[in-house]
């Protein structure tokens, strides 16, 4: 959210189709220019709240403080109050979820909020009883949305609680169940040399194939794999994904089958071990029946609250193949890849043997390419989803 003159921007957001005229004080607007505004507390930036704030909110909220800063600018008190009310009755409707914005964004948005209003009468006291209603209005507004911070922020804090908890209990070995050795781990400790298809590809010739178990579950543990080598080394990466796994009982929390927020805590805290944890401590961890399962269960649980919810009216045979999805020897594929990196707004890159006329030949596919994080075009992650057969999955890893 940044400062700008009216002549930059005096557009209004729509929910469905991004932008429109904004109604009323046309006139007041066209008249202003740049230098009429009053230098004041400055916003954040958009850039700043886009990265763990989602860009629908974002935009709307930036509009919002522009009008803000507009009506500050031109000290009219009845445009201020209308601005206030906006932003307030915005952040209260489904299209808008006050849930969805972050919490060090909602934090800074209340604090922005009555840096204004002080700021504001500090350069013009109420001329009459009407402008002294209208701040007071302001002011009961403001004071409102605080409220309904403080309180999303107390759920937040119940919830890092368990979170702290769950963590330290992951911290003993004990609690991640039976240790899984060769030949039934659940991911390879070893690597093993690929066909010569992949030596003939230049871009392949340095990857290493790890097993992973086939009982159903090899293509959650690979997708797993491709998604934890993108994020447990990156803070920032870290930090979005696990923000997006704590916002699944905000997104999906009304669906029966999914995670309670105990079940959400281990999740988090495995995420949080691993990443303090080096390589092969990672790959020990993953190897235990409990952090595997639960690890597991939330993808499946995920994508098939995922489905449920963007398809109200499923056939019974929808039905039937969703409800398998949660069952931990279900086999599952492209669909159920393609869910789980949309949602996190993740690439993964997945590898295939195909067989043309008695000859293999390996396909490349990228899920949700349209993310992909990598610096420069056509660069291959460290691990990817190594499709050995039409119902197996095991992962290449970069030597």
């Amino acid at each position: 959210m940044v400062l700008i003159s009216k002549s930059q921007k005096d557009v209004s957001l729509d929910a469905s189709s991004g932008q429109q005229q904004s109604p009323g004080k046309e006139t007041a607007r066209a008249e202003g220019t740049a230098d009429s505004f009053v230098p004041m507390h400055h916003l954040p930036s958009s850039p700043a709240i886009s990265q763990s704030t989602p860009v629908f909110l974002t935009k709307m909220i930036d509009y919002c403080f522009d009008e803000i800063n507009h009506s500050l600018a031109e000290i009219d008190v009845d445009y201020y109050a209308d601005s206030i009310d906006q932003l307030v009755s915005q952040l209260a409707t489904p299209s808008y979820p006050l849930d969805r914005v972050s919490s060090s964004d909602r934090r800074r948005i209340a604090q922005d909020l009555a840096a204004i209003h002080a700021r504001f009468l500090s350069l013009h006291s109420p001329a009459n009883e009407g402008e002294e209603d209208l701040f007071k209005h302001a002011l009961q507004r403001i004071n409102e949305l605080a409220e309904k911070i403080k309180a999303l922020e107390n759920a937040d804090r119940c919830v890092e609680v368990a979170i702290e908890d769950r963590v330290d209990s992951w911290q003993s070995k004990s609690t991640w169940g039976r240790k899984r050795e060769a030949p039934n781990c659940h991911v390879s400790y070893v690597g093993c040399k690929l066909p010569d298809a992949f030596a003939k590809r230049s871009d392949l010739a340095n990857y290493v194939a790890y097993g992973v178990l086939g009982d159903g579950g090899c293509w959650a543990r690979a997708l797993w794999q491709a998604t934890l080598s993108q994020i447990l080394d990156d803070g920032a990466r870290f930090d979005a994904f696990t923000s997006k796994v704590k916002q699944t009982r905000a997104d999906f929390g009304s669906d029966r089958h999914f995670f309670s927020h105990n079940d959400l805590s281990d999740v988090l805290a495995i995420l949080e071990v691993l990443k303090h944890a080096n390589p092969e401590q990672r790959l020990e961890m993953l190897n235990h029946d409990r952090v595997d399962l639960t690890l597991q269960m939330f993808m499946r649980k995920l994508i098939a609250a995922q489905f449920r919810q963007r398809n109200p009216g499923r056939t019974e045979e929808e039905a039937q193949y969703i409800d398998r999805i949660e069952i931990p020897t279900t086999f599952g594929g492209g669909f159920e890849i393609m869910t789980f990196a949309q949602y996190f707004n993740i690439a993964i890159h997945e590898v295939s043997k195909v067989s043309k006329k008695g000859q293999m030949t390996l396909q490349h596919h990228v899920y949700n390419a349209g993310s992909e994080i990598f610096a420069k075009a056509g660069e291959l992650p460290p691990v990817m989803l190594y499709g050995v057969s039409s119902i197996h999955y095991e992962i290449l890893k970069r030597a």
